[in-house]
């Protein structure tokens, strides 16, 4: 079986998550910066004035618009720093955690370090997203749409 284009899994090309709610902000995203593109575009045509300001002005407006839809799509399409299933501590992280856990005072019962809802290796400062079900690694500047 071929691995899916689009999704949150290890697989996956591209990533992508596919919330309704997400796409449907996505899109509604896409479509205010495609129909300013198409509205100013045509009032700048229209009632101009005519001159060289008009075209200077219509393509710098339209490439800021093209390139903030591009870096929105890219934004949305690329890996967030998810952890992969397979991954394992570094040394440094093992030695870190066992301070730790010999520093503990017993009160908490699950492992720092270990995500119980992938269960898989939980690197420092990442956290489990519940809307893509993956460990995020710097999570504080992530949002999955």
């Amino acid at each position: 079986m071929a691995p899916p284009l689009f999704g949150t899994s290890a697989d996956a090309r591209f990533w992508l998550c596919l919330d309704c709610c997400g796409l449907s902000c996505a899109c509604a995203s896409q479509a205010i910066i495609l129909s300013s593109m198409y509205a100013v575009s045509g009032d700048l045509a229209a009632h101009g004035g005519g001159g060289w300001a008009t075209p200077l002005n219509l393509a710098a407006f339209n490439a800021v618009g093209l390139l903030a839809s591009v870096s929105h799509l890219r934004a949305m399409l690329s890996d967030p720093g998810a952890v992969p299933k397979r991954a394992t501590p570094l040394a440094r992280d093992e030695e870190r955690a066992r301070l730790a856990a010999s520093a503990a005072s017993g009160y908490r019962t699950r492992a720092k370090g270990w995500c119980h809802r992938c269960c898989s290796y939980k690197p420092p400062r990442a956290h489990h997203d519940s809307v893509t079900n993956r460990c995020i690694v710097k999570m504080d500047h992530y949002c999955p749409w």
